[in-house]
């Protein structure tokens, strides 16, 4: 990547995360030391090869303001860097950069993940809890996990062990042939990298295995939240995830209605679905492919009178930002189960998923956390009140009608709420601001609407 696309993916966070930190001027060369040994130690354990310290962006609301920072200043009669490094152990080949972004000076600092020991800095260790530096020695538990993954790598599907040894999977052979595949008995265990190192079988045979432990809930509430009645749970699992996919699909399939759309109606009536079946299958797939299950955490699926929420537990891939996210860019958490899904046409490699659904419902249908991925499939639900609404009035005027319901209400929300994409809705906001109908006060994450 170059200096400007690692801002630019720095910058698309909400907020810092524990492998880069936002300052504008500050500057103290021993916190900065210290800084180097946390950020360096994260990234190791979040499997980040690189993390970084970036001078000219205003921590709090992430905007770009520029900065005075000198990192060719001398301490203590030696330059700065050399100063750092002397100090840090082991060495570590930090570079710092100067970049104009948005017609700004600011200030890259590379620091690369730690290996083989953490790193420390005047024979102290840090780590970073949230966006706070801390002294390691406090928290063993992040010790001992960052000791473990220094010296075996991050955990994964394929290394983890599984919590049975009894599998069969007959299931796993069925679907195989069905794709013209056959799996070769001595081999295929190895081949699918179903086996650790020390030939016990691992979490992704435990998940594709004719039985397991792993149970995928269905929350159905008869509200907006989770507030509301819980009608029912449904689970889906226990079984080869292979089975698990197709019966949630099946469920998508009763919980898609088709409703009869007479608008615009001359000679037949058009069915209009609940919401888009592509849309749901990918988001289905892509929860279970790419869910973090050495967590011990399913995905999670709740059903509302207005939309459908799927949630994958664990964030994107490390080394992904978010434009490859909504690019299809795919970089596969679970690289193994990621492969049979490939094999057997359930995925593609081509990760056309995030696309379609992004196509269909805008980026606002993602929200990406550092520990999970919301989908959200909104309903299109057709009522004589809605039908009423759509066909007098314009989006323009929908638009209206909730900015002066509530003011801080935000792009995805209008986009829930308005059945349009973010695209659309931000083409109409631009177009009344044009206007000078409503205008924006304060900043994108705390401003709210004003109408004129």
């Amino acid at each position: 990547m170059t200096k400007h696309e690692i801002m630019t993916a720095l910058l698309s966070y909400d907020y810092e995360q524990e492998w880069f930190e936002f300052k504008h001027n500050w500057f103290e060369p021993d916190q900065l030391g210290a800084y180097i040994s946390a950020l360096s130690n994260s990234a190791t354990i979040l499997g980040r090869k690189t993390a970084f310290f970036v001078w000219g962006v205003e921590d709090s609301y992430h905007q770009v303001v520029g900065t005075n920072f000198d990192f060719y200043q001398s301490i203590k009669n030696e330059p700065l860097e050399l100063y750092l490094r002397r100090r840090l152990t082991p060495d570590l080949e930090i570079s710092f950069s100067e970049i104009n972004f948005e017609n700004k000076r600011c200030v890259l600092l590379e620091i690369p993940a730690a290996k083989i020991v953490p790193v420390s800095f005047n024979k102290e260790r840090y780590i970073r809890v949230g966006s706070s530096k801390v002294n390691l020695l406090k928290y063993p538990e992040r010790e001992s996990h960052l000791f473990e993954v220094l010296r075996h790598g991050l955990i994964s599907m394929e290394n983890t062990k599984a919590r049975e040894q009894d599998f069969s999977f007959d299931i796993l052979n069925l679907y195989y042939k069905r794709a013209g595949i056959e799996l070769k008995p001595n081999t295929f265990k190895h081949n699918l990298q179903l086996l650790t190192e020390n030939d016990d079988y691992n979490l992704v045979a435990e998940l594709i295995a004719d039985r397991n432990h792993y149970s995928i809930r269905v929350g159905i509430f008869d509200g907006e939240d989770k507030t509301s009645t819980l009608y029912s749970v449904r689970e889906f699992g226990k079984q080869s995830v292979l089975l698990t996919i197709d019966e949630l699909l099946k469920f998508g399939d009763i919980l898609n209605i088709p409703q009869v759309d007479e608008r615009e109606r001359v000679m037949e009536r058009k069915e209009l679905f609940l919401f888009d079946s592509n849309a749901y299958r990918e988001a289905i797939i892509n929860a279970i492919v790419h869910n973090k299950w050495t967590s011990s955490f399913e995905p999670m699926i709740s059903v509302f009178s207005n939309r459908i929420e799927i949630i994958s537990q664990g964030g994107l891939h490390p080394e992904e930002t978010r434009e490859d996210f909504f690019k299809g860019i795919s970089r596969p958490i679970n690289q193994a189960l990621s492969n049979i899904f490939i094999q057997l046409s359930i995925s593609e490699r081509t990760g056309r998923g995030v696309p379609i659904i992004a196509s269909i419902y805008g980026e606002a249908a993602f929200d990406i956390k550092e520990n999970s991925i919301t989908v959200t499939i909104p309903f299109n639900r057709l009522s004589r009140e809605t039908r009423s609404q759509i066909s007098s009035d314009s989006i323009d005027n929908i638009i209206m009608k909730l900015i002066r319901d509530n003011n801080s209400i935000t792009v995805k929300e209008l986009t829930l709420k308005t059945g349009r994409s973010a695209t659309t809705i931000n083409s109409k906001l631009k177009d009344l601001k044009n206007k000078n109908i409503i205008k924006r006060v304060g900043s994108k994450k705390n401003g709210y609407w004003e109408v004129l």
